[in-house]
């Protein structure tokens, strides 16, 4: 899937959800069809926002098709990443499936005609989010070897080896799959590889990947440290669900650090958090685990 020199002319862009949007440089500007373009791919980002999933296929696909009639190879894979984006988000995984597979065969076809160079730094991005959806449906779904193959595929591509939106997702893998030495070693990468000012989702899921991989060893302190990381993060950007998520393992790892009121205070802030967000399954989760471990006396030393 080593696709090579995409642009057929400048653009910024920028990668966001999974989804891509480009603008055109004041001193560069486009034809009329390309800009044309651009415009329904922002509409599509607009309407994904807005959740209205339908416009947004609607508008990126009439982007792809002016990007295929001219044969435009970076809004091709831009406009096919968007769609099996907005299809995923729409409940719709045969139809995402088909885009990342026709992104696949487009891709196929670049190399066929150039087989010389590495991919630009977009085209790379896009690959890895490519990749990573595609490995994230496998997982959700339960296949969880196939899942395994599109990520030992994808760490092959150029650009790919610690990115670390997939590290993160091998690492949940390998949690889901009971190695936690495993899971700890791809959140570290993801961790260190994860830089500026847009990088707070990626670090704050490596640290609590981290925070659970360390858990499971034993390692309860240095477990504590990565939740709290974790859920500093979290905050930073008001996500409900992951800051529940984050004082749960505050929790467990308090408790089993034979701190049960710090445990206590921890997991009440979890229930509090996950009402207040009406997330009735987190609640049902803080509320069973306070009915379980703390009714119990903390574990022998």
């Amino acid at each position: 899937m080593n696709s090579r020199s995409l642009f057929r002319w400048v653009s910024i862009c920028t990668v966001s959800l999974g989804l891509t949007h480009c603008v055109s440089p004041a001193d560069d500007p486009l034809p009329a069809v390309l800009s044309e373009a651009i415009e329904l791919t922002e509409k599509g980002r607009s309407a994904f926002d807005a959740g209205d999933f339908k416009a947004a296929e609607l508008r990126y696909a009439s982007a792809l098709d002016i990007h295929r009639s001219i044969d435009n190879h970076a809004g091709i894979i831009r406009n096919l990443q968007n769609l099996a984006v907005v299809q995923k988000a729409d409940g719709r995984k045969s139809a995402a499936l088909e885009s990342l597979d026709a992104l696949d065969r487009y891709l196929r076809l670049i190399d066929q005609s150039n087989p010389t160079g590495t991919p630009d730094p977009e085209t790379q991005e896009i690959i890895g989010e490519a990749s990573w959806l595609r490995a994230r449906m496998s997982l959700e779904d339960g296949n969880k070897e196939q899942a395994q193959r599109v990520l030992d595929a994808a760490f092959q591509e150029p650009g790919q080896a610690q990115n670390p939106r997939l590290k993160n997702l091998q690492s949940r893998l390998s949690l889901s799959q009971g190695d936690p030495s495993g899971a700890r070693s791809a959140a570290a990468i993801a961790w260190a590889s994860s830089r500026g000012s847009k990088a707070d989702a990626e670090r704050a899921d490596a640290a609590r990947y981290q925070g659970r991989a360390t858990e499971m060893l034993g390692q309860f302190e240095t477990a504590l440290d990565w939740y709290q990381k974790a859920l500093a993060l979290d905050q930073k950007l008001a996500r409900s669900g992951l800051v529940v998520d984050d004082l749960l393992g505050l929790a467990r790892t308090s408790f089993l650090l034979q701190k049960p009121e710090q445990a206590n205070a921890y997991a009440h802030r979890a229930q509090n958090s996950a009402r207040a967000a009406k997330d009735t399954a987190r609640e049902k989760q803080a509320q069973s685990w306070m009915a379980s471990a703390l009714k119990a006396p903390p574990p022998a030393p």
